[in-house]
């Protein structure tokens, strides 16, 4: 009987994950670069607070930064609900502070366990003060990973990991993958891939 409840909870999600619905709850390219663009600003405003010795002069370079970067960073705000929006991820105003909570949060989480991070911070910060303002999408790109959520990272882990391993049958290889690619956080089962 539970081989039976597996086997059709399997095939109910695989039915409900089609590869439209997967589409549409993923990040095109030129969304992906908006998010990198807000994970590299939530990035510095967190090195910003995280490194508030005068000495290191980090709040002077913040603001230095917003002033270069304010009409880049006002139109990404734009281009982020838009892209959250669109992706079901977060269609109220409520939904786009949770996402940019957690991953404000998140990334100071990453702060706490760096005992360099002031030092590697700084020079952040006077790469990104040093570009031009335009290329303010490419530098974010080159420094932040691609999220989860991104429709490129999507399709190559499904072609990397077998779904009916989550079936309860085997595979030949192992499952998880390591990197920059895991965790992430959507997994999509596909029906004809089921065994």
């Amino acid at each position: 009987m539970l081989r039976l409840n597996t086997l059709i909870l399997c095939g109910v999600l695989g039915l409900s994950a089609s590869p439209a619905a997967a589409a549409s709850a993923c990040f095109n390219p030129d969304e992906t670069t908006t998010v990198q663009i807000r994970q590299l600003h939530l990035r510095l405003q967190v090195a910003a607070l995280k490194c508030n010795d005068p000495a290191w002069g980090f709040r002077n370079r913040y603001n230095s930064y917003v002033s270069k970067f304010g009409a880049s960073l006002s139109s990404n705000a734009k281009s982020l609900r838009a892209a959250l929006g669109r992706t079901g991820m977060a269609r109220t105003e409520t939904q786009f502070d949770r996402f940019i909570t957690r991953t404000a949060n998140d990334i100071s989480l990453r702060a706490q366990n760096s005992a360099e991070y002031c030092q590697q911070h700084l020079s952040l910060f006077d790469e990104v003060l040093s570009s031009r303002p335009d290329a303010l999408p490419h530098f974010a790109a080159m420094h932040e990973p691609a999220p989860a959520e991104s429709c490129a990272r999507a399709s190559f882990y499904g072609r990397t990991i077998s779904t009916r391993r989550f079936c309860g049958s085997r595979t030949p290889s192992g499952v998880g993958i390591s990197g920059a690619l895991s965790p992430l956080a959507v997994t999509v089962i596909w029906l004809a891939r089921m065994p």
